[in-house]
């Protein structure tokens, strides 16, 4: 009895640790790419495979355009919850980069950029939502929200 009981104290805790180290972003996996740009430059925050997946986006200092890559890259970077990186995503979804063009998705990216802080995607939201088209459905009250957070953003940066 006293072994069994053993056993339960330590699976408890194996479970413990590992339920710890998947919500601290331990068990996230990286693309190759991101592995790459860990092995060749260093990177390792969530800024830096942003900075490269610009590299490969517009095809700048000396990488070549490569929207498959930049799409990892900003992938990565978002599962580190970086709100450049949403952005980015949105962006793939919205001009039709790698993926068919659909708003709906580019609005969920978005949305998850706001969440994150990244204020200057409130208009884009307001458009998205006020016109719809490529698999998002026009709604007028969510354009006028995204609208005012925008609108009141803006007031707010002026007085400062």
């Amino acid at each position: 009895m006293h072994i069994e009981l053993r056993k339960f104290f330590i699976l408890h805790i194996v479970i413990l640790v590992s339920l710890i180290l998947v919500s601290c972003g331990y068990n996230k996996r990286l693309s190759n790419t991101s592995r790459e740009m860990q092995e060749k430059f260093g990177a390792e925050k969530s800024e830096d495979f942003c900075q490269y997946g610009i590299y490969y986006f517009y095809g700048r200092n000396g990488f070549p355009v490569d929207y498959e890559k930049s799409l990892e890259l900003f992938k990565d970077a978002a599962k580190m919850q970086n709100a450049e990186a949403c952005d980015w995503i949105a962006e793939f979804y919205a001009g039709g980069y790698v993926y068919r063009q659909n708003y709906k998705k580019a609005a969920y990216w978005l949305e998850k950029a706001a969440s994150l802080g990244n204020t200057e995607v409130y208009f884009r939201l307001g458009v998205l939502y006020e016109y719809g088209g490529h698999g998002l459905k026009a709604n007028s009250k969510k354009a006028d929200i995204w609208y005012k957070k925008a609108s009141a953003y803006s007031s707010q940066e002026s007085e400062e």
